[in-house]
């Protein structure tokens, strides 16, 4: 059985961000890594790094396919090559598959890596940026710190402040206060009280810019949006949560994303997700004249989601990028 991407939000006015409908997704991210044993403990944390550094400029879908795709290495590998790689092979099988027809795919029932993928790739592999892939690596040096920060922070009550804290006094390359807040999401969603402010939470607290100027900044407008979650009556949900909340009803009014296929341990396969996307309500837009045969193109240069590299197949001399 497929398992939907998208859940539909009840909003009202007693739950403007439909926070109920929301616990099911959090409920099922919860991994509860900090039970298991301590290379287990070590593989689900540099997971959720690597969820996280190869989401930008991703939709959902491909971001936990390539996640997926590397969620196999050892936890404490710092080469980048080991990532790059991984994603090239798998790239290159991909695209071997995706140059099949359905009618091919029907008459080579036999192979069944054709039978288990095929129906689902008739489509280019799209890694986004590869930088971001080699990124990954980043962590590897630091994966026994990161565990026992995070494991002392959820002796601590699990919000992510300790966690946090001490990956920005590693100043690990590339690892910013968004990555940090997202990672802990992802490992303890359901006490998280850091927020993740994409481009996206910027817009919902009404900046212009892309992203905070500077940490200090990123902590303001986390401070906001926490006051936001009172003003609103939300007192005794998480910030995580609230925050999560309130992307889904920016990004996708009407709809919940599910990130099971996120999961740091054992994340629900993307071959079972339903990945057809629902049609959003209308979201706030700027103040721009656009043409309605443009719309559709207009869309995609408002949505950094939906952009794809097109020079990205090949590395580049780019440096490391810090979200």
């Amino acid at each position: 059985m497929w398992k939907k991407a998208e859940n539909p939000a009840q909003y009202s006015d007693a739950d403007p961000l439909d926070i109920a409908g929301m616990q099911s997704v959090v409920d099922d991210l919860d991994s509860q890594w900090y039970t298991e044993d301590r290379e287990t403990q070590r593989q689900a944390i540099a997971n959720a790094f690597r969820a996280a550094l190869t989401s930008p400029r991703q939709n959902l879908k491909w971001n936990s396919i390539v996640y997926q795709d590397l969620s196999h290495i050892p936890p404490e590998e710092d080469d980048p090559n080991v990532f790059e790689n991984a994603i090239r092979d798998r790239k290159a099988q991909w695209d071997k598959f995706g140059q099949q027809t359905l009618d091919t795919l029907n008459e080579n029932t036999n192979n069944q890596e054709l039978i288990d993928y095929g129906p689902k790739v008739i489509e280019r592999y799209m890694p986004g940026i590869w930088q971001n892939i080699r990124n990954c690596a980043v962590i590897g040096p630091y994966i026994e710190q990161l565990r026992e920060a995070a494991i002392e922070d959820i002796q601590r009550g699990g919000d992510g402040q300790h966690f946090r804290d001490i990956v920005m006094n590693l100043n690990i390359p590339g690892i910013g206060p968004k990555i940090a807040a997202f990672v802990w999401l992802l490992l303890c969603p359901k006490t998280s009280r850091l927020a993740t402010v994409d481009v996206h939470m910027m817009r919902a607290l009404g900046q212009e810019s892309e992203s905070p100027n500077s940490y200090e900044h990123y902590l303001e407008l986390e401070s906001e949006l926490d006051k936001r979650r009172k003003d609103m009556g939300y007192e005794d949900v998480p910030l995580g949560m609230f925050q999560w909340a309130t992307w889904d009803q920016w990004r996708t009014p009407g709809w919940h994303q599910d990130h099971s296929a996120l999961r740091p341990l054992n994340p629900v396969g993307w071959q079972n997700i339903d990945w057809a996307p629902q049609q959003p309500k209308p979201r706030p837009s700027p103040a721009i004249e656009v043409p309605d045969e443009q719309m559709n193109i207009f869309d995609q240069m408002q949505d950094p989601d939906q952009m794809q590299t097109t020079t990205n197949w090949d590395r580049k001399p780019w440096g490391i990028i810090v979200w």
